[in-house]
């Protein structure tokens, strides 16, 4: 009966203790809207900080920041006697930091390159790292940068998980 009553109980802890995974969390149409702040350009591109405060779903109230690059390489294509020629090479970058009001951090990031002479493809982030409740996370999706004036917004498709 012994054997019993400590086999249940093991049996029993682990269950306790044993991690439930989670489901994935949908992100769809996700808006974070913010200010946006011009760090930086060059001949053939643009840096720009966007920061502010949001609400997503399945996450909560965030605080964010993010980086975003616009730019185009036209280093892929030089002809030594006509010089720059197209198609250039189009690229978008994102990191996102979403910081929860207790701390807690969720960094998305994401590169997307293509040829101007091609439609420009869904921008895509994928989940980097994460701190406390987010530390286990993972996921991707899509996003858009719309800037504007003195703000900007960011929206997330995909799912976490």
């Amino acid at each position: 009966m012994k054997r019993m009553l400590l086999l249940f109980s093991l049996v029993l802890a682990v269950g306790v203790t044993a991690p439930v995974a989670a489901a994935a969390r949908p992100l769809a149409a996700a808006h974070l809207s913010g200010t946006q702040q011009f760090v930086v350009g060059w001949c053939c591109g643009e840096i720009w900080d966007i920061s502010g405060h949001g609400v997503l779903q399945g996450i909560g109230a965030v605080d964010f920041d993010a980086q975003y690059l616009t730019g185009v390489d036209p280093f892929l294509t030089f002809d030594p006697e006509q010089g720059y020629i197209r198609p250039y090479g189009e690229e978008r970058q994102l990191q996102l930091t979403l910081t929860a009001p207790n701390g807690d951090a969720l960094v998305l990031a994401g590169s997307t390159t293509w040829s101007d002479a091609d439609p420009a493809p869904p921008l895509t982030w994928a989940v980097v790292s994460g701190t406390g409740r987010f530390a286990h996370l993972t996921g991707s999706g899509t996003y858009e940068v719309a800037l504007g004036g003195s703000t900007a917004t960011l929206t997330l498709g995909g799912s976490l998980g």
